[in-house]
């Protein structure tokens, strides 16, 4: 039995496959706890102050995200890393693609490659920047490092720093 009643409704949000199957609404609510959760990360600040920048509360973010938050000294803090599930637009060899990616570690890697690929397209860097993305894989596709065909793709499609994350509500 839950302590809080609040929290019988809570999402399991680290299977890619519940991820999915979410709301219009459920996915809007999902991608605020992600940025409060981001936010708290990134500037030290509570996460009671991060939710309300957000625009969510601390029990959505227990019901969302659990997993990612810890408790130390009574207060809730997030954790270092964690295995929320996002749908992330991804460029490979077979062009762009969104997947579903589980983790921290793989967010922060397909964000990279993304960002890259910008830049590259935009002359800001050289392809001598692939090199750590070789023989990276997201959900089981392929991270392309491949410049000629990194440029088309770019080009083609013409992606943005907002275009990361996929699951943008509409």
């Amino acid at each position: 039995m839950a302590r809080f009643k609040w929290l019988s409704w809570k999402r399991e949000t680290t299977k890619p496959t519940v991820v999915e199957k979410f709301s219009r609404r459920e996915r809007e609510t999902y991608k605020r706890v992600r940025a409060a959760i981001s936010d708290s990360r990134a500037t030290g600040i509570s996460l009671s102050k991060a939710a309300r920048r957000n625009g969510t509360t601390l029990q959505t973010i227990r019901a969302y995200a659990d997993s990612a938050i810890d408790r130390k000294r009574g207060r809730l803090i997030p954790k270092k890393s964690d295995r929320l599930v996002a749908q992330m637009t991804v460029v490979t060899p077979n062009g762009i693609e969104v997947v579903s990616v589980k983790g921290l570690g793989k967010r922060r890697l397909v964000k990279d490659h993304l960002f890259t690929s910008i830049q590259y397209a935009e002359g800001k860097v050289g392809p001598e920047a692939f090199r750590k993305f070789s023989d990276k894989t997201v959900a089981g596709k392929k991270l392309d490092t491949n410049p000629d065909r990194i440029l088309r793709t770019i080009v083609a499609n013409r992606p943005d720093y907002d275009d990361l994350y996929a699951d943008k509500a509409a």
